[in-house]
Parts: C-alpha cells; structure tokens; sequence
C-alpha cells in the first residue's frame, strides 16, 4: 500500500512469544490480501525476537513494542486507537489466512450497511479439522458440566451444526481468533473490557446483541489457528483468568444468580482437578503444571470474592 492510499481494513494482532506463528499469519496477508490494508502488530513485550524478525522480513508492519505485557484486550485496544481502515480485523498471531475466501466476508459486511455485524471465519485446526468458533453465552449448567468432566459429552456451548453449514448464521458469539467489523461498529459498542481476559469476544459480542447487532459465523471465510500456543506458556494465568473473567462478566452484567452459583461450581472444578492432578504431577512436567495453575486458581478464585478485581496480566 503507497503511503498516499488510505487502507481499507486495519488488521491487528496481538502477539506474544509466538514468533515463528506470527511471521506464518503475515506472510499469509502478504499473500491473500490484495485490498489497501494496514498491519498493526502490538507486541506484549516478547522475548523470543519477535520484533526483530518483523521489523527485518515486514517492514511495512506498523510495529509497537510494549515494554510491559498489557493483555490481550489492553494489547488490541492500543492497535484499534491506530487503525485507520473503514473495516478493521482483529486477528490472533497464531491464526493465518488459507485461500483467498475473506474478500467473500469483507463484501458480506460491506453489503450490511450500517447494521452493526461481527462476522467470524470457519476455523480450522493445522490438519484442516474443523475447529468450534461460534458460542452460546456461557451459564451456570455449562460451568457445571465442566466442573464434573462432563462438558465434552453434552456440548451445550457450541453451535453442531456449523461444522457442516455453509450458510453465514447468527450465533450469540463468534471467536476471538478472528473478528471482521467495521470502525462504526466499533465505535458504537465500544472497545475491549481490558477487565475481562479469555472473554473479550464474549463480552463484545453481548453488547453487539444489545445494541441491535448481530453476530455471524461466515464459513465461506476460512482460517487456520493453531490454538493456545500463546495461553500454554502461562497456565496459572490462563486458567485462574478464564475462571475469574466469567464471574466479572457476570457481575458486569448484574446476572448475580450465575455469579454466586457459578463461584462454588468453579470451586469445585478447582478443587476436582487438584485432586485428579495430584496422583500424577510428581512424574510429569506438564501435569505439575496444571496442578499448580489450579493451585493458583483456588488461591485467586477466595481473594476475588473478598478483594475485587484481579489482574489479567
């Protein structure tokens, strides 16, 4: 893009520790996106030379350097408050685009008008499996589910049918890996909750709903993530945040009955895993470390709901 063409869309990723999948999803814009666009990486202080590398192979990258890990939602928030494109891509650095199919999503948004739309691509793991993008918001039945390890059996969260549909649906909401909207969209519902950490999509998509949007799985749109590679770094803060960020939503939207119910079916997930963890973590690395981010989380889960907010960093 000539410095004189103002971009269309404004991607931005938010990267951290994940080099080697972040130089893979920009080539893939390199090479599937022929439109005047912009990228905004925003580097949550990395150590694995992340910045070096982009600065070296995609000069053409605009590159902030965080000198503090600000989050996620924090980390895009700084990206969105740059982005100049009319429609903007909020993307993970470890997703990358396939085919040519996003022109299809672009021109499905741009047809929208001023309805406010977030659209989500079908997600696809590595080995080109079909990989869950669209949601149902979350409730007490599915924490408790999870809770008693039997979430996996009776899948109340997701959407079946968008493994086979190639019709665009409206979901409750779509992925984080991926998020197509327009700047007035944006504007209208508002930025990332830095508060929230591994509910940011969740989040955006309600208030999208309640502003009279709707959210859109788009299959036709087609990306693959290699999942959790930036969260399997730091389990204790993945895990304790994931748990402690769906009682804040909760609370953030006055449902107290989900709020209190769910803090003791958390409890018990916590305290369910310690123990089925416990006989095996001596003799296995990873193990140990689960035990311990749950550990953590028990630890995190008591001072919540004594002490308040809990940083998600």
């Amino acid at each position: 893009m000539s410095q004189q063409q103002k971009p269309v869309l404004s991607i931005v990723i938010v990267s951290y520790n994940v080099k080697d999948l972040l130089l893979e999803c920009l080539h893939s814009i390199r090479n599937s996106v022929s439109i005047p666009h912009e990228v905004l990486v925003i580097d949550n202080a990395s150590a694995d030379g992340t910045c070096a590398a982009v600065k070296e192979m995609f000069p053409e990258v605009i590159l902030t350097e965080s000198k503090a890990n600000l989050g996620f939602s924090a980390g895009n928030n700084v990206g969105l408050k740059q982005a100049k494109g009319e429609y903007i891509l909020m993307l993970n650095p470890d997703a990358a685009f396939i085919d040519n199919s996003f022109p299809e999503a672009l021109a499905y948004l741009q047809k929208a008008g001023t309805k406010n739309l977030l659209l989500g691509p079908r997600i696809l793991n590595p080995d080109k499996s079909f990989q869950s993008s669209a949601w149902k918001f979350p409730n007490v039945a599915q924490h408790f589910l999870e809770s008693i390890f039997l979430n996996r059996f009776l899948d109340i969260i997701s959407y079946p049918e968008a493994a086979s549909t190639k019709e665009a649906m409206p979901v409750d909401f779509v992925s984080g890996a991926a998020i197509l909207l327009s700047k007035q969209t944006l504007n209208e519902i508002g930025q990332l909750d830095e508060d929230l950490f591994w509910m940011d999509d969740t989040d955006l998509g309600y208030r999208n709903l309640e502003k009279g949007g709707e959210n859109i799985y788009f299959p036709g749109w087609k990306i693959i993530h290699h999942i959790g590679q930036s969260s399997a770094k730091n389990l204790s803060l993945v895990i304790s945040n994931q748990i402690i960020s769906k009682l804040k939503f909760y609370k953030k939207y006055k449902r107290y009955f989900s709020f209190f119910f769910s803090f003791f079916i958390f409890l018990l997930h916590v305290i369910l895993r310690l123990v089925s963890l416990l006989p095996f973590a001596p003799f296995h690395k990873r193990t140990f470390a689960k035990w311990k981010a749950y550990a953590t989380t028990f630890g995190k889960l008591w001072k919540y709901l004594f002490m308040g907010k809990i940083s998600v960093t």
